[in-house]
Order: structure tokens, then sequence, then C-alpha cells
């Protein structure tokens, strides 16, 4: 599956415990954060 996201997208905070997912950016950069379970923002990656 293919997604295509337009400049200043946010994804909804989602985990996934028995997959994983492979983000591949063609054009531009993408941030990734990890929330806590109160949404609290506990680190960020480039």
């Amino acid at each position: 599956m293919l997604n295509v996201l337009l400049t200043g997208t946010k994804f909804a905070i989602h985990r996934h415990t028995d997959t994983y997912k492979i983000v591949v950016c063609i054009y531009g950069s993408a941030i990734e954060s990890f929330n806590d379970e109160q949404v609290n923002e506990t680190e960020v990656g480039k």
C-alpha cells in the first residue's frame, strides 16, 4: 500500500504491537514523536 501525504499532515497516535511499518520519505522530511498514555510527548526522533 502507498500513502501520499501533503506538507503539514499529522498522523493519529497509534501503535503496532504485532507488525511493523516502513516509512520512506521521497521528498522533504518526517519527524517521529513518541507519547505516553496521557499524550505527553516523551521523545522525538528524526
